[in-house]
């Protein structure tokens, strides 16, 4: 039993492994984005009805419909929302001395105005903007919009090899949504990249992501604006907008942005966030607008003063949320980013880190069904692919949250305002921890992000959103809470049975945090037991080893306190896990000597 669970263990690393790291040479050989692959799609499959890009924008100022809200009604929330992705580089100052370095900071996205555009560029390569452009082949040719679930006309006859999809998924949709999620009622896909974005290949500064793509000299401006060579941080982003129609989420658009980095070097400051520019009323009566932020709902939100739109008396304006759902976070910073008690934790060490996957519910196998006989399925422990672990549990990453935020008033264009083009300035507010949140009653532009991570080199991040309209502040903070839970659960409904399942394990089964922590040569650890039951306390090595049970037989209920002596082992992290009547609860240790 003990060489199975250790087969097993590593098997789940290895699976959870791969789903964040990427085969960068099929992804490099997919294609280049193109403007002229950019379409427009509309997302109306609920109350909202909105224009997007597959370019990372959604609404475009003054047409509608953008974010129209109730749908029909003729009322637009947004003039314009783009994805954002920063970091900081070296770069070569002069290809023939490459001693020379300067500090650049690449920001990428794609907006409908105020982009750096190529100037003294030859004829024969001007039209693209420097930012995200479209990837061609997820979408079909002749197909005037964007993939989408409901429209197989709208697939491509084959889905590229780069997504890892067998080739039966050709004809069908590539959901992004679990087997055992509810599935939407409109979802739709698309690819773009920033390998047009030659801003920061021009001479005097050279900066190439694919260091095999550098020139060893330099000849004429075709060769720095050369459309067949990535370009920018060499970032490829894949994107889902969602909508559902149930009760609760019928006032909102999800949506997901998966970060890959294709270039050879790691980006150890980056930052990923959205510019939006509210619209209320669209430029009548646009300049009494406030917006506020909620910390600890990692969510910004929108009203109008008088709440009312000239020549329309009988409609009252609603209030418009933005929602960080999740965010790339610092793993390996010795802190708890997230407040949430757990210091570090990943998707990516084969660990129930919150403990809250329940073996009477979420046993059920790799394919994420119920009754298939697949790989983990009934076997007791977690498994990747199954609900509440690893990929399928945001809450296991030690996320950032929304740690930048600017608001900023839309009254200038100057290379100090708050510009796709102005790079510098973008990255300072993206990465600064300290919220500017002072201005209101204007016509607000605002800036939000993650703060700052790492972006490794050959790995993929994740950050997903939601817009959410509400009538009142109260409607709108619960939607978002819900918004928030759906998220976290798979985009599932759990059940009042699970949710009392889950509340009562929860509550009268739970592992505490070894104390102290780091620790030499003791640390004492304590765990409750609603009622008597029989239960194992057992340390695990990082490669899921089982090192020795600490505590284990019937025990009553109650509080149980361990003192555990690692004299004998060396320093580094382990893991102890308590199991008893189908709860699970895994901790981390560190052992320092």
């Amino acid at each position: 039993m003990k060489t199975l669970y250790t087969a097993l263990f590593l098997l789940l690393t290895t699976l959870s492994l791969s789903a964040q790291s990427v085969d960068v040479p099929k992804l490099r050989s997919d294609g280049l984005g193109s403007q002229i692959n950019r379409r427009e799609g509309v997302m109306d499959g609920n109350n909202i009805k909105t224009l997007f890009y597959n370019n990372g924008q959604m609404a475009q100022w003054p047409y509608s419909p953008s974010l129209e809200w109730p749908k029909g009604s003729g009322v637009n929330y947004l003039d314009g929302l783009c994805f954002v992705v920063s970091a900081a580089v070296d770069s070569v100052i002069n290809p023939q001395n490459r001693t020379q370095f300067r500090r650049i900071t690449p920001v990428q996205t794609n907006y409908r105005e105020e982009m750096d555009w190529p100037v003294g560029v030859p004829n024969d390569l001007l039209g693209e903007p420097w930012g995200f452009a479209p990837v061609g082949g997820y979408l079909r040719p002749r197909f005037n919009g964007v993939a989408n679930n409901l429209r197989s006309e709208s697939w491509p006859s084959v889905w590229p090899s780069a997504l890892g999809w067998p080739e039966s998924k050709n004809g069908t949709w590539v959901s992004g949504s679990f087997p055992f999620s509810i599935q939407p009622d409109l979802e739709a896909f698309y690819v773009m990249d920033d390998s047009k974005d030659a801003e920061w290949t021009k001479l005097p500064i050279s900066y190439y992501p694919i260091l095999a793509d550098t020139p060893a000299v330099f000849t004429d401006a075709k060769q720095w604006f050369n459309p067949a060579i990535r370009k920018g941080l060499g970032l490829r982003v894949e994107s889902r907008l969602y909508q559902w129609s149930i009760a609760g989420l019928d006032d909102a658009i999800f949506g997901t942005h998966e970060v890959i980095n294709l270039s050879d070097r790691d980006y150890d400051s980056t930052s990923v966030g959205f510019l939006i520019d509210s619209g209320f009323k669209s430029s009548i009566d646009s300049d009494d607008e406030y917006v506020f932020y909620l910390e600890d709902l990692n969510a910004v939100w929108w009203f109008d003063k008088d709440g009312i739109i000239p020549g329309r008396p009988g409609v009252t304006l609603g209030l418009l949320g933005f929602v960080l759902l999740e965010t790339p976070g610092s793993r390996l910073n010795g802190a708890d980013d997230d407040g949430d008690g757990l210091t570090d934790e990943t998707q990516k060490d084969g660990i129930d880190n919150d403990g809250d996957w329940l073996i009477n519910r979420d046993d059920i196998g790799n394919d994420g069904l119920k009754g298939t006989s697949d790989l983990g399925e009934g076997d007791g422990i977690p498994t990747v692919g199954e609900p509440n672990f690893e990929t399928t549990d945001p809450e296991e990453a030690d996320q950032n949250g929304m740690r930048g935020v600017h608001f900023s008033k839309i009254d200038g264009k100057t290379s100090l305002d708050l510009w796709p083009k102005n790079d510098e300035i973008i990255f300072k507010n993206m990465v600064k921890n300290l919220p500017d949140t002072s201005l209101n009653s204007s016509n607000i532009q605002v800036l939000v992000s993650n703060g700052i991570f790492n972006l490794q080199k050959g790995f993929r991040e994740k950050i997903a959103y939601a817009l959410i309209m509400a009538n009142t502040k109260e409607e709108l903070i619960e939607k978002i809470k819900t918004a928030q839970y759906f998220y976290n659960s798979g985009y599932r409904y759990k059940t009042v049975a699970d949710d009392v399942e889950e509340t009562e394990k929860m509550t009268s089964f739970s592992l505490n945090q070894n104390y102290p922590n780091p620790f030499n040569p003791t640390t004492t650890i304590t765990y409750s037991l609603g009622k008597s039951a029989s239960s194992s306390l057992v340390l695990y090595n990082q490669l899921g080893q089982k090192i020795r049970v600490l505590d284990s037989g019937n025990k009553p209920a109650g509080q149980h306190s361990v003192t555990a002596n690692l004299e004998n082992l060396p320093s580094g992290i382990y893991f102890y896990s308590l199991e008893s009547e189908g709860f699970r609860q895994t901790r981390k240790l560190v052992l320092v000597k």
